[in-house]
């Protein structure tokens, strides 16, 4: 559990910091449609940990997602800070990261069959919320 309790809280923190940093650098419709990123780098970090399976559909899917958000985000160019769109970025990183190390730890992925048990939702907030604080 500490192998996963720690990384969630830490990312956690670390995700939050760096959405409000690049908040106060950008607009806020340009960090929410950023944050449009997020389906894109949870499913890149599910395929980093094989809790999602590479299919071409999803892909596609995502890649009109991504599209949608360069469409949208080519009338901010003359608000355009770089350092603002690293950080937002990082932070819906971070933000995929996160979600895949909790389903992770909710589905005990790590442990062998006979260890395996489910964590709830409720369980995972309580351990991790002292280290994001």
């Amino acid at each position: 559990i500490v192998n996963f309790i720690l990384p969630i809280g830490f990312f956690t923190a670390v995700e939050i910091g760096c959405s409000n940093l690049a908040l106060k650098i950008l607009s806020v419709s340009f960090g929410t449609i950023l944050k449009g990123a997020a389906p894109f780098f949870t499913f890149l970090w599910g395929l980093y940990f094989h809790l999602e399976k590479f299919h071409p559909f999803i892909a596609l899917a995502l890649m009109m997602i991504a599209l949608g958000i360069v469409l949208a985000t080519l009338g901010e160019h003359h608000e355009f800070q770089f350092l603002g769109f690293f950080l937002q970025l990082s932070s819906t990183a971070l933000a995929g990261l996160r979600w895949a190390l909790t389903h992770k730890l909710l589905h005990n992925n790590g442990a062998s069959s006979h260890q395996r048990h489910h964590m709830s939702p409720l369980t995972a907030i309580f351990y991790s919320s002292p280290v994001t604080a």
